[in-house]
């Protein structure tokens, strides 16, 4: 009876989270029925998706602060860098990883608003042949980060569902399944700032005659960055 008790508990806080409003609408988001058939969730299966989301967040983490300094001036740059640094040194897990999330926001942030200036065009045509192929790796490596989110948002969700589906098979690795909601409900938003700014970059390199390659698949290999 307590084991009942206890996955009707599990499924009601499911039911009551990412399912209650809605997946977000992003490509390959697996959100029919079908997807919670097949054998049970294992906490295996979840750590999968979550070194994917880490292997995804050090991607974009590396190639955030290489295209910060490529468009971004001196002080802006030292600003950002100060924040990420001062969060990496909190020592509470949740408030570390709080912060750190805050940090890398700010810095997406002043990475968009350095694509829409004069000051960030101008800095892109004053790049060097070795600065350029290095912006240019790094734009490809920015925007395979947000194809590895999106994958991750999708493979999460599909999990969440076989969750939903068999909840006393999760019970005892239940914290993880909290790590997937945070997943789904966090980094289509991150995916959506990501493919924004690609965007915005790839048209500003356009703008000073540099081609730029971005990634078609989130199955490609990250390129090496100089410098």
């Amino acid at each position: 009876m307590k084991k009942v008790v206890l996955s009707t508990v599990v499924a009601m806080a499911l039911a009551t989270s990412s399912f209650a409003w809605g997946l977000p609408s992003v490509p390959s988001l697996g959100t029919d029925s079908s997807k919670s058939t097949g054998t049970a969730l294992t906490a295996a299966d979840i750590d999968v998706i979550l070194v994917s989301v880490k292997n995804a967040t050090a991607l974009l983490d590396g190639s955030v602060s290489k295209l910060s300094s490529a468009l971004l001036d001196k002080d802006a740059k030292a600003k950002i860098d100060a924040e990420m640094e001062k969060a990496q040194k909190i020592t509470d897990t949740k408030e570390r990883d709080a912060k750190i999330a805050e940090a890398r926001t700010s810095q997406i942030a002043e990475l968009k608003k350095a694509t829409e200036s004069v000051e960030g065009k101008e800095k892109i045509s004053k790049l060097n042949k070795t600065q350029l192929k290095s912006f240019a790796s790094a734009t490809f490596n920015f925007s395979l980060a947000g194809l590895m989110d999106l994958d991750a948002v999708s493979l999460a969700s599909a999990a969440l569902q076989k969750a939903l589906a068999n909840p006393m098979a999760v019970m005892s690795f239940s914290s993880k399944v909290d790590d997937l909601k945070s997943v789904v409900a966090t980094l289509p938003v991150q995916a959506g700032h990501i493919g924004t700014i690609g965007s915005k970059i790839v048209d500003l390199a356009k703008s000073n005659k540099i081609q730029i390659k971005l990634p078609t698949s989130n199955k490609q290999k990250p390129e090496a960055v100089e410098g």
